[in-house]
């Protein structure tokens, strides 16, 4: 998407008024993103699901049981993308018996992103929690997440996963996952794929471009710059009850850094015209026009600073002029880090 393209979309959200007021009350939402004849409850749960054949009627009569006992009113929301099994058949039997549960159906595989989006347009709830539908974990956290929240005063509840029972492989990607989410914008989760619970009225009206399970991290990174304050709590994680989960597919993988790689750069380029967008101040003023690994770049640039001024105190003539240089043009260090960082990955 080219600038052109996000700016345009940025008018069309100006348009309509979500920028002059990014965050809406609960009962603004009800009218405003339900409609007249939708009614709104405490808790959505939302599932995305393709082919879970196998496994999908135990989880979701697991999640109803959960929801029917929950206080205020809930909802059960499953998001079948495009399955070619027999989920579909199994789904619209269980939505037969209890309007509890909403079955929406994408004719074809749009993956998380597009399940993410379509939730958070479709539901109804003050929180949005996100679950999976092949068991890995356990839906009465819910009740947990949102005492969690009340007593918090959080706009996001993150469960992180004290033990994953996961392969070597898909241990590596999450962890990695985590720590370039960190190296390259400055904010730290500890599990961002895990089971999570969202404020809609703080996070429904977050424009987020990633096509892949970046999205989920761009939401977030989004909300803590507007100033959404996120809890993350230990939750407990169960082995999947069948099938095996395509989330850590080398293709996925891949989508996943590039829509990183393109949200790091669309926070430089929309500095100052969206909301949550734009350079971190935190980092602005030493670190300059870099976008590549913030933590690491900051650190980088003080210790330069630190050895610039030493050597002019010092007398060092030698090194007189790249130590002026850096001292009159702090910008210059993280640009040759940068280039230095590149080189190394290129060699």
């Amino acid at each position: 998407m080219g600038g052109g393209d996000l700016r345009r979309g940025f008018a069309t959200l100006e348009r309509g008024g979500s920028l002059a007021n990014p965050i809406l009350r609960s009962d603004d939402l009800s009218v405003a993103l339900l409609g007249p004849g939708s009614v709104p409850v405490r808790l959505t749960i939302a599932m995305p699901c393709y082919n879970e054949e196998a496994c999908v009627e135990e989880v979701v009569r697991e999640v109803l049981g959960v929801a029917e006992t929950f206080p205020d009113g809930a909802e059960v929301v499953v998001v079948d993308d495009g399955s070619t099994d027999a989920t579909p058949e199994i789904l619209a039997r269980v939505a037969s018996e209890t309007p509890r549960l909403r079955v929406i159906r994408h004719e074809h595989n749009l993956g998380i992103a597009g399940f993410n989006r379509r939730m958070m347009q479709e539901a109804r709830g003050e929180w949005v929690l996100f679950t999976s539908s092949d068991g890995e974990f356990d839906p009465r956290e819910a009740v947990r997440f949102v005492n969690v929240a009340e007593a918090e005063g959080a706009d996001a509840v993150l469960g992180y996963r004290t033990e994953k029972n996961y392969s070597l492989y898909r241990l590596v990607v999450s962890w990695s996952f985590n720590r370039l989410t960190w190296l390259f914008f400055g904010i730290a989760f500890r599990d961002i794929g895990s089971m999570r619970m969202l404020r809609r009225a703080r996070f429904q009206t977050i424009p987020v471009y990633s096509q892949s399970a970046f999205l989920n991290a761009e939401r977030l990174l989004v909300g803590c710059r507007r100033g959404a304050k996120i809890v993350e709590v230990p939750i407990f994680h169960r082995k999947r009850i069948a099938g095996v989960g395509s989330g850590s597919r080398p293709r996925k993988v891949a989508e996943a850094i590039r829509d990183l790689l393109a949200t790091r750069v669309r926070w430089l380029r929309l500095c100052g015209e969206e909301p949550g967008y734009g350079r971190d101040r935190r980092y602005s003023e030493i670190v300059g026009y870099n976008w590549i690994m913030p933590e690491l770049t900051a650190a980088v640039v003080r210790a330069s600073m630190f050895v610039a001024r030493s050597m002019l105190r010092h007398g060092r003539v030698n090194a007189g002029i790249i130590s002026r240089g850096l001292v009159d043009h702090p910008a210059l260090a993280p640009t040759l880090f940068n280039l230095g960082w590149v080189s190394f990955w290129m060699r």
